[in-house]
């Protein structure tokens, strides 16, 4: 399962979170839903384990690194959190957090 959301300031149309899933191909759209397309780009990635309250730290920590190495944060590209869904006995989801980067 896939989140894309787009960091910055936003008309109320353009701000959000998708939620949904990676396809090879669109052939058709269910009614109240809608495709979007996220372009190849280079990404710093972390991955998050534990609760969703935590998830911060985890950003801290990638915006931290990403400064560190030279690297600049592109806040006008999509940005994804990818999941599995919990499997049985783990308390929380795995996620791996992608930060659009230049």
């Amino acid at each position: 399962m896939l989140g894309a959301y787009k960091v910055g300031d936003y008309t109320e149309a353009e701000d959000g979170y998708w939620i949904g899933y990676e396809v090879e191909r669109l052939e058709s759209i269910p009614d109240g839903m809608v495709a979007i397309t996220v372009p190849p780009q280079r990404y710093a990635v972390i991955r998050h384990e534990g609760a969703n309250t935590e998830i911060k730290n985890s950003y801290e920590t990638l915006h931290r690194w990403i400064a560190d190495n030279g690297h600049v944060r592109i806040l006008r590209a999509w940005h994804i959190e990818m999941t599995n869904e919990n499997a049985e006995g783990e308390p929380a989801p795995v996620l791996e957090l992608y930060d659009t980067i230049r």
